[in-house]
């Protein structure tokens, strides 16, 4: 009883899972598609560590182009990369503090005709470091945040671009066309 009270809880637990990834997939899905443009605001960081705003700037921006090159990156688009770097000497040589990106989408909603700016993509990281190595990590876990952000807009621009829907609709309709234009096998033969 007590094995199959196991296995009961075990199907449950999996299903919730598997509920919950669709509904995140689904999420990443709708928050970032058709983002063609992006404007990328880097937060003035404390140089005593070694990190100047306007080189993580370009730094993210050459990440971008590089992976994503169909991505624009202007000034003017309601779609942003912020990017808060906090950097706290704590004494005894060590600095701590966070590397935080968020990615902002200008949305409107159903009951209002006035745009909102909406946080659709949040990533975070506390560092706690040597203040020697601290440029390192900081580099290293944005880093890490933009391939996350680079992966999830690559999976949403192959999969769920409008050109590649229809692609797949057109595939799906030319197949059951086909399927109709088959001859019918009789399975009574005189």
């Amino acid at each position: 009883m007590k094995k199959l009270l196991a296995v009961a809880v075990m199907v449950i637990l999996l299903f919730g899972a598997v509920c919950i990834a669709n509904g995140a997939e689904r999420q990443i899905i709708h928050s970032l598609k058709d983002m063609n443009d992006v404007n990328i605001i880097v937060y003035d960081v404390d140089s005593s560590v070694g990190i100047f705003s306007n080189k993580l700037r370009d730094h993210i921006e050459t990440n971008l182009k590089n992976h994503i090159p169909s991505l624009r990156i202007t000034k003017d688009s309601d779609n942003i990369i912020f990017v808060r770097i906090i950097a706290i000497d704590a004494g005894n040589d060590v600095v701590t503090g966070n590397v935080a990106t968020s990615v902002k989408r200008k949305l409107y909603l159903e009951d209002r005709k006035t745009p909102v700016q909406a946080g659709v993509r949040n990533y975070a990281n506390i560092f706690f470091v040597s203040k020697s190595s601290a440029s390192k990590k900081i580099v290293s876990l944005l880093n890490d945040q933009m391939k996350s952000l680079i992966a999830e807009l690559k999976y949403v621009k192959k999969y769920h671009s409008a050109p590649e829907v229809r692609k797949r609709a057109n595939q799906k309709k030319e197949q059951i066309r086909r399927q109709q234009l088959e001859p019918k096998k009789e399975l009574w033969s005189n």
